[in-house]
C-alpha cells in the first residue's frame, strides 16, 4: 500500500505562539489575520501554489496594500521558516510497512525547498509531490491523477492523508482511500482498521 501525506497540518504544525513568532522575525506592525486572510484567498497566491506566479510578487502587492507593516524579505525568510515536525507520526510511518510513502502537498517554489529539505532528513519518504512542481493543486481532482500516473498506480492502491476535507473527498471520489487527520491517534487507529 502507498502512503500520500500532506504537510501542512500533518507532519507539520505552526507553533502555539505563531504571531508572537512572526512578530519577533519581521517587526510586523498592523492586522496579521487580515493580511493572512487575504494572502489565502488570492488568486495570484493559488497560481504559486500551482507554479504558475512568484510569491515575492504576492507579497510585494499585498505589503503595499496593508501600508508596507514590514519588510518583505523579513516576511519571505520567516515564511520559509522551519516548522514543528510531527515526530510521533514519523516514527509511525516509519514502523509501518507501506510500501513507499510520498509527500502530497500544496506548496509554492520557495517554501517546497525548505519543506523537502526539512523532512529529508528523516528520511522517511521517497517522493515529494509538491503542488508547484506538478503545475495543479489540491483539491482539483487532477492533482490526485498526476501523483497516481507518476507513481503508476490506481486509486485502490494508495492511502492519502490530509487535514483539509474538500482534499479529503476529492481524493476519496476517485478511488482514493483518503483519511482527515485530527489527530496522531485518530489517524493510527483509521489506518490499522
Amino acid at each position: 500500500m502507498i502512503l500520500l501525506l500532506d504537510v501542512d497540518g500533518v507532519l507539520l504544525h505552526a507553533p502555539p505562539n505563531f504571531g508572537e513568532q512572526l512578530v519577533a522575525a519581521t517587526g510586523w506592525k498592523g492586522a496579521r489575520r487580515e493580511f493572512f486572510t487575504r494572502l489565502f484567498a488570492d488568486d495570484e497566491f493559488h497560481e504559486c501554489m500551482r507554479g504558475a506566479a512568484d510569491i515575492i510578487g504576492v507579497f510585494d502587492r499585498l505589503l503595499s496594500e496593508f501600508g508596507n507593516p514590514c519588510d518583505r524579505n523579513l516576511l519571505m525568510q520567516w515564511w520559509c521558516r522551519e516548522l514543528v515536525i510531527n515526530e510521533e507520526l514519523i516514527e509511525y510511518v516509519r514502523a509501518s510497512d507501506f510500501s513507499t510513502v510520498h509527500l502530497a502537498s500544496n506548496q509554492e517554489k520557495n517554501r517546497s525547498r525548505v519543506v523537502a529539505g526539512q523532512l529529508a532528513v528523516h528520511g522517511f519518504f521517497d517522493q515529494a509531490f509538491f503542488s508547484c512542481d506538478l503545475g495543479v493543486a489540491k483539491p482539483d481532482r487532477n492533482y490526485f491523477e498526476c501523483i497516481l500516473g507518476r507513481l503508476e498506480s490506481s486509486p485502490q492502491d494508495v492511502i492519502f492523508v490530509d487535514d483539509t476535507e474538500t482534499n479529503v473527498a476529492v481524493a476519496g471520489e476517485i478511488g482514493i482511500r483518503a483519511i482527515q487527520f485530527t489527530s496522531n491517534d485518530q489517524l493510527k487507529r483509521e489506518l490499522e482498521n
